[in-house]
C-alpha cells in the first residue's frame, strides 16, 4: 500500500532512508523543516491531518520520567556491567494491546531500552562511530540490551498521535486510506518521529545524565522504522549528584571527598573483539551523500571532498572583453548556468537530476 505513494518524486523506502540520513550525522532540525513544508498539504479542514500538525514544535513534546533514569541506572548498575547507553524507541501499541480513547486521544508508547559497553564501546564512540555501528535499518547491538522498560514517555500530542494512529490502520493492506490519507500517514508519522528525536536530545542536553553516555533515539517498531544516535557520550551533559563528605584518616581528615557511587564513570572494558577500527558497511555512493549533507549544515567545514567544479562556457577564439560581457549576459548562457543549478538535498542523496 504505502510502496505505491511517492513524496517528492522517492518511494516510501526512500523516503524513510533520507530523514535517517539527516537524524544519523545530525541534522535533524533539516528534515523538521522538509517535512513541515509537506505536512501543511495534507492538513487543515477537510483534508487528513489536523490544522495544528504544520505549527507543531520539539517543544511542545514532553518528555516524562527523565528524573527517573538515574534511580533506574542505580539499580541496574548493581546487576552487572555499568549502563553505558540508552535507547528510547516509539514501538507499536498494537503489541501491547493499547487502542484510542472514545474522543481519539493515544498517547505515544514509547520503551526505554539499555544497553552497556559489552553491545557496544558506546562509552568511547562518537557520533561518527555511533552512526557506524548501523548497519541498514538495524544495528549491531539490536537485542543487546540488558533491561526494557517504560521509563521515558512523551505527552502532549496525544490529539495529533490518535489521528496518526488511525491512519495507519486504515493504510494496513486491506484498509481503505485513499492516496492522500496513506500520503498524510507517512509525513506524519515521520514528523512525530523526528520532532520526538529532537526533543530528546535536547531534553538531554539541558537535563543531563549522571555519566557520560549514549541516547540513542528510534522508531523500531512504528513507521518511520528509522534509529539515530541523539547524543553521543563524549558530546553528553553530565549532571553528576552533590558529592557526598566522606571522613579520610590522617592529617587530611578535614578535607571533603566526592563520593559518587554509581554515578561513577565508567571503568567497565568492553568485550574483546571491539578494539578493532569501526568499519563503515555503507555503501560508497551513501557515503558521499552523507559528506555533502555535513557541507549543507556547516559549509565553512571541510567535507572530506572536493566539489566537483562547474564546466564553463567555451568562449570563442579572439573575443573581446566587450564580447565575452555580453556573451555571459545572454538569455542562452543564462539558461546554461540555470541547468548546472546545484541539486536540491534529498536530490543530492539519491543522486538524481
Amino acid at each position: 500500500m504505502l510502496a505505491e505513494i511517492t513524496i517528492d518524486g522517492m518511494v516510501d523506502e526512500e523516503f524513510r532512508h533520507a530523514i535517517e540520513v539527516l537524524l544519523r550525522e545530525g541534522q535533524a532540525e533539516q528534515a523538521e523543516t522538509w517535512l513541515r513544508s509537506r505536512i501543511a498539504m495534507v492538513s487543515g479542514p477537510g483534508l487528513p491531518l489536523p490544522e495544528r500538525f504544520p505549527q507543531l514544535t520539539a517543544a511542545d513534546l514532553s518528555i516524562t520520567g527523565w528524573e527517573d533514569i538515574a534511580g533506574r541506572l542505580a539499580h541496574l548498575d548493581t546487576l552487572g556491567a555499568p549502563i553505558t547507553a540508552i535507547g528510547i524507541d516509539l514501538s507499536d501499541p498494537d503489541h501491547i494491546g493499547l487502542s484510542p480513547e472514545p474522543s481519539g486521544l493515544m498517547p505515544l508508547h514509547v520503551e526505554t531500552h539499555y544497553y552497556t559497553d559489552d553491545a557496544w564501546p558506546f562509552s568511547r564512540c562518537d557520533r561518527a562511530s555511533l552512526t557506524g555501528g548501523y548497519v541498514g535499518s538495524g544495528s549491531r547491538w539490536t537485542d543487546r540490551f540488558v533491561e526494557v522498560d517504560d521509563t521515558i514517555g512523551i505527552a502532549g500530542i496525544d490529539d495529533l498521535y490518535g489521528t496518526v494512529f488511525a491512519l495507519e490502520h486504515r493504510c494496513r493492506p486491506g484498509g481503505d486510506a485513499s492516496e492522500q490519507e496513506r500520503r498524510a500517514y507517512m509525513l506524519g508519522a515521520s514528523f512525530i518521529a523526528v520532532l520526538a528525536h529532537i526533543a530528546i536530545r535536547d531534553t538531554a542536553m539541558r537535563e543531563g545524565l549522571p555519566r557520560p553516555m549514549a541516547v540513542l533515539v528510534g522508531s523500531n517498531e512504528s513507521y518511520p522504522f528509522v534509529s539515530a544516535p541523539a547524543v553521543a557520550a563524549p558530546s553528553a551533559f553530565v549532571c553528576a549528584p552533590t558529592p557526598q563528605t566522606v571522613p579520610i584518616p590522617g592529617p587530611v581528615a578535614e578535607t571533603p571527598a566526592p563520593d559518587y557511587g554509581s554515578f561513577a564513570p565508567a571503568a567497565h572494558q568492553p568485550s574483546p573483539g571491539f578494539e578493532e577500527a569501526f568499519e563503515d558497511p555503507r555503501p560508497l555512493e551513501e557515503t558521499a551523500a552523507l559528506l555533502e549533507l555535513r557541507e549543507l549544515a556547516d559549509p565553512g567545514a571541510d567535507p572530506g571532498m572536493e566539489p566537483e567544479a562547474w564546466e564553463l562556457p567555451e568562449v570563442p577564439s579572439h573575443t573581446t572583453g566587450t564580447q565575452l560581457r555580453r556573451r555571459i549576459v545572454t538569455p542562452e548562457s543564462i539558461a546554461e548556468l540555470e541547468a548546472l543549478e546545484k541539486p536540491g538535498l534529498f536530490q543530492r542523496i539519491f543522486r538524481r537530476k
